[in-house]
């Protein structure tokens, strides 16, 4: 019996192109986590008063220097290795005068703990006594008398007659006009370790979701048309949603289309389509049990939508952040191409998330046209600016990969007392979409900007 084994030169070319994928993430990301941590530790030492040209001593390089690898690495280091590891690894002292850095000498030698050897832990160790001094130029000193080892560290002298015993500088003493002098390069560079995973990332993005709900709503409405209850007003809605979701799902995962320029393009057609239906009229007459999704009360002032509101955020915390599905939509917006080489079905995860996506939508068309009592093609016009801004507001990563419920949440509080509060002064809605778009700006470019200008 004899065996063919054929190699289908399409799974080659699949495979190539997912291993250079792999290779252009994993190089950004390097570069992103260089520069990031480099960006760190300048605003750290800029921030601790140690000026400029120290800060600016910090420098990064990107391996390999010219092309993409999966090996990709990234070094920061210091032109001026010696003060900023002094001011680094060096402990504060408290005396009478106030708060000192003691920056250890080569005299001193190390700590037991492997961490910063305090005067304190130097003289148990040694058995000598520290000896301040007091220069006026320049920091002052902490000396012992003793003598030096072969490896230069001060250590208890034996002989009677004192030959070879000196006086020997253990701590240089910087006073501390601000406690932020002491340097924890150690914090930044961990952090820049940990994004590592973030920043590599291909996350994605439904800008339809207002246009989902205006057809939503046109679908409701039309349906209305033909007597239809309430309970078939709400399954219409929520069918046109999940119809939408698996619309933008199939083209998203199904033909590899870039998320953004699809939704942007049924963001337009699904309008249009509500457009097409309404003209410029509009349904009305919903039947008087239908307002209750968007005009009635659950218990004195707590509405319907609020407490739906509640419930949904609770099951989409839980989803999220406590179960196996959450932890591999994370792992696929940190990084899709390891996500799919462990085994998580990818473009199924995607298109589920699609799908939720759509059917969110239909449930706010249901509140929105109940509270209305009536649907327009305009309904929700111009809410994605509002949804955009209000996701990056909550901490939720563009890009993909970071940001939890509770901080939409709050986002969401936060945007409705702003737009409230806008709306009782009477400013016109136009005002308050410049207002929103400049958020969105400020909320994205600000911390770039800090960043920047502490460099």
């Amino acid at each position: 019996m004899r065996l063919k084994l054929d190699i289908d030169p399409d799974i080659l070319a699949m495979m190539a192109a997912e291993v250079a994928a792999g290779e252009r993430a994993v190089t950004a990301a390097m570069r992103e986590a260089g520069t990031g941590l480099k960006t760190a530790w300048r605003m750290q030492i800029n921030g601790a008063g140690l000026g400029r040209r120290l800060a600016n001593s910090i420098r990064n390089q990107n391996f390999p220097r010219s092309g993409e690898s999966l090996d990709a690495a990234a070094l920061v280091w210091s032109k001026a290795p010696v003060i900023v590891g002094a001011h680094d690894t060096g402990p504060l002292i408290r005396s009478k005068d106030g708060f000192w850095l003691a920056i250890p000498l080569p005299a001193a030698g190390k700590s037991t703990r492997g961490g910063r050897i305090t005067p304190g832990e130097w003289e148990r160790r040694r058995g000598l006594r520290l000896r301040f001094v007091y220069r006026r130029t320049g920091p002052s000193l902490l000396v012992a008398e003793g003598r030096l080892n072969t490896k230069g560290q001060a250590v208890v002298s034996r002989s009677k007659t004192g030959r070879g015993k000196v006086t020997a500088p253990i701590f240089l003493l910087v006073p501390q006009v601000k406690l932020p002098k002491r340097l924890d390069l150690a914090r930044d560079a961990a952090r820049a370790h940990e994004a590592v995973p973030g920043l590599i990332v291909a996350g994605e993005i439904d800008l339809s979701v207002a246009s989902i709900i205006a057809l939503a709503s046109t679908a409701m409405g039309w349906a209305l048309q033909f007597d239809a209850g309430v309970v078939t007003l709400v399954i219409v809605g929520l069918t046109t949603g999940l119809l939408c979701g698996a619309f933008n799902g199939f083209l998203v995962t199904g033909l590899g289309l870039p998320s953004i320029v699809v939704t942007i393009g049924t963001m337009s057609l699904f309008r249009g389509i509500s457009y097409i239906i309404l003209s410029d009229q509009g349904f009305r007459g919903y039947p008087p049990e239908f307002s209750f999704f968007g005009q009635g009360y659950v218990y004195w002032v707590i509405s319907f939508e609020f407490v739906l509101f509640a419930v949904l955020a609770v099951i989409y915390y839980v989803l999220l952040h406590r179960t196996n599905f959450g932890r591999t939509v994370y792992a696929i917006g940190n990084n899709p191409t390891a996500a799919l080489f462990s085994g998580i079905r990818v473009a199924r995860v995607k298109f589920i998330l699609f799908l939720l996506t759509g059917l969110m939508s239909g449930v706010a068309a249901i509140c929105l046209t109940a509270r209305l009592g009536s649907t327009r093609p305009t309904i929700a016009l111009g809410w994605e600016l509002e949804i955009v801004t209000m996701v990056v507001l909550g901490g939720i990563n563009i890009l993909g990969g970071s940001g939890t419920i509770q901080g939409v949440v709050i986002a969401a509080f936060i945007m409705g007392l702003v737009t409230f509060g806008l709306g009782l002064l009477n400013v016109p809605g136009i005002v308050m979409s410049i207002f929103i778009g400049c958020l969105l700006i400020g909320v994205i470019a600000l911390p770039r900007l800090w960043a920047m200008w502490r460099t």
